[in-house]
């Protein structure tokens, strides 16, 4: 994974995947594995679902405007006498228009993408610098107690030579 700073949030969106509590998880194309990491967080579960679901949508776009266009060219090729001119125009029109679609999804579901992981942050962080009694005390810590065992250190340094 990308760069995660040492004092990173529980939950951490790099390029390729998601780090939670140190441990990389992949991303896949359609935004499914942000889910359980954020199960037990409702507000980051809406948002989580919210950019599956525009995914969903975003690959529906790409997949429809793709058809949409093939479609539209053979339309247009096999139709010699002028006939089903406006069928392919339609069509070709559909496909710029589900091309221009697709990414805007794309976008959003990037949107909640972060949203969800934002949220999550916000409400399994520590209280900090609260005095006592002050809003926002009692919140829970950080889910990462159950964080991956610490690495192992290497092997011992050499014995200085002619000790025992």
């Amino acid at each position: 994974p990308s760069y995660v700073p040492a004092n990173a949030p529980p939950l951490v969106l790099t390029g390729e995947s998601y780090v939670k509590c140190g441990a990389p998880y992949a991303r896949d194309l359609l935004g499914s594995n942000l889910l359980p990491l954020v199960e037990g967080d409702p507000v980051a579960t809406k948002y989580a679902r919210a950019a599956r679901d525009y995914q969903l949508w975003a690959l529906g776009a790409d997949v429809a405007s793709g058809l949409a266009g093939v479609a539209g060219f053979v339309v247009a090729l096999r139709d010699d006498a002028g006939q089903n001119a406006t069928a392919a125009q339609v069509l070709l029109n559909a496909s710029i228009a589900l091309a221009v679609l697709g990414p805007v999804l794309h976008v959003r579901a990037s949107d909640r993408e972060l949203d969800a992981v934002n949220a999550y942050n916000d409400r399994t962080a520590p209280a900090r610098r609260r005095p006592p009694g002050a809003a926002g005390e009692g919140v829970p810590p950080p889910p990462c107690d159950e964080r991956p065992a610490a690495r192992a250190p290497g092997p011992p340094p050499p014995s200085p030579a002619g000790a025992p």
